[in-house]
């Protein structure tokens, strides 16, 4: 059995790649990077195959990868991410001839995900994409989401599923105090088949109700909740996933508000919380005017100990930077919360 406590799941784009490029990944964090597009980033190479071969062979530590058929597009997606994941949304096993072009990579494990509507996988053929995938590949992993048609997932699952592979369960959004989950989480954890792999209980913790313009400036956001560190465990699951201390959105769209919104989130691991930064005007300067300093003065920054702020990549960007760029500051969060995550687990 895979021995890892946490998966950061990222949006395999500019903030998350550079962060996974820049901190260390021990054996007790494995990623799942979503790509999105079929070629990433600044590469320039021109096919899905030869992108992804190049970017990807950078990693040295074991990794998920998904194409993620739960997010939404729409009419601000941009043309070139539209266009790759409706193709998989239509045919969600175009997957397996994707991921077949990167297992050369012994570091990567696929993952076959159900979509949010799971009787499109079900019907569209599950065991022969896991045949035609397994001589290829020596783990995978299975994502399934908080749905009506669960106990259909799991059966579909337990009949493929190996010792080695991965489970993870995506419940999204949804409070642990559910009754109606806890009783989908019982069913996977009594499973018999599932206690030979390593299981996964994934929750997003910060969503889009988390506005920066609304944080109250050096404060813990109320409605960020990562209590899921601290009870994965107790619900029976081997290790825990989120996006990474950044908000996470279903739908996949070319930015927000046309009205600049500066913002900030710093996580706390002596509060299990977020801290939220912002802006005073809406510029882009702000992040060197106000959140720079506002963080570095915090009392949650100087809870952390000098060790943590000379080895954290994450917090050495923010102590050196003089970027006014969203982007830059969405990278600082990952690698601060990753590092610690990192440290402390």
């Amino acid at each position: 059995m895979i021995i890892i406590k946490y998966v950061p799941i990222l949006r395999y784009r500019t903030a998350e790649a550079g962060a996974l490029k820049n901190i260390t990944i021990t054996s007790k964090t494995m990623p799942l990077l979503e790509l999105v597009q079929e070629i990433p980033l600044r590469s320039k190479k021109l096919t899905f195959n030869d992108a992804y071969t190049e970017e990807l062979s950078s990693y040295s530590f074991p990794f998920m990868i998904d194409i993620p058929l739960y997010l939404n597009v729409n009419n601000s997606t941009r043309p070139k991410i539209k266009t790759f994941l409706t193709q998989f949304k239509l045919n969600p096993s175009l997957k397996i001839d994707y991921y077949k072009t990167l297992s050369s990579n012994s570091n990567i494990i696929p993952v076959l995900s159900y979509a949010d509507n799971p009787r499109k996988c079900i019907t569209n053929n599950f065991k022969s994409d896991i045949k035609n995938l397994r001589p290829y590949f020596k783990r995978i992993a299975f994502r399934f989401f908080n749905t009506k048609d669960l106990t259909n997932i799991i059966s579909d699952i337990e009949s493929i599923i190996l010792p080695n592979d991965i489970l993870l369960f995506d419940i999204g959004k949804a409070k642990l105090n559910d009754p109606k989950l806890m009783t989908m989480i019982s069913s996977i954890i009594s499973s018999t088949v599932f206690t030979t792999c390593t299981t996964v209980l994934v929750r997003s913790a910060i969503n889009n109700d988390v506005i920066f313009k609304n944080m109250i400036q050096d404060n813990i956001v109320a409605n960020a909740d990562n209590s899921l560190l601290y009870s994965y465990s107790l619900l029976g699951f081997d290790a825990f996933g989120d996006y990474a201390g950044i908000r996470r959105d279903t739908s996949i769209s070319n930015g927000g508000s046309s009205k600049t919104s500066v913002g900030f989130l710093y996580y706390s691991w002596q509060c299990n919380g977020y801290i939220g930064f912002k802006g005073m005007q809406p510029t882009y300067t702000e992040f060197i005017s106000t959140v720079k300093p506002n963080t570095m003065q915090s009392r949650y920054w100087k809870y952390y100990k000098s060790l943590h702020h000379k080895t954290c990549i994450g917090c050495l960007n923010i102590s050196n930077t003089n970027s006014k760029s969203p982007t830059d500051w969405k990278r600082y969060s990952i690698e601060h919360y990753i590092s610690a995550l990192e440290q402390y687990l």
